[in-house]
């Protein structure tokens, strides 16, 4: 493995990327996006890996991909993004089955008596 590649693995948070890679940031935009754009950086490095084959990926594309990724949420934003599971699912369509429900109300009736017997 690389010195450039042992060096990256042991960078921890979003602006160690940027500084590490020498990518200009705005920290207001990176505190409220940093899990968004890594995970947008990570997706746009699978893409530049493929392209080259699987071999390493260079210094300077690993920069472009970072700062391609921030440059997105300069005019996006998480939900449009939809990166993350949570913003992937369509409002309204959540579907909660009678057997998660089910068991609930039983546990809560049989609560409600043990109470009631418990105050006579």
């Amino acid at each position: 493995m690389s010195r450039f590649l042992e060096d990256l693995r042991s960078l921890s948070s979003a602006e160690e990327f940027f500084s590490f890679l020498g990518v200009e940031f705005n920290p207001k935009v990176v505190q409220v996006n940093r899990l968004h754009i890594l995970k947008k950086y990570q997706t746009y490095l699978k893409a530049c890996d493929a392209e080259e084959n699987g071999e390493s990926v260079s210094r300077e594309t690993h920069k472009r991909c970072l700062e391609r990724a921030y440059a997105d949420f300069l005019t996006s934003d998480a939900r449009s993004e939809k990166l993350f599971k949570v913003f992937q699912s369509e409002a309204g369509k959540a579907f909660v089955g009678l057997d998660a429900i089910l068991p609930l109300a039983a546990a809560e009736r049989s609560e409600s008596k043990v109470n009631s017997s418990a105050e006579a």
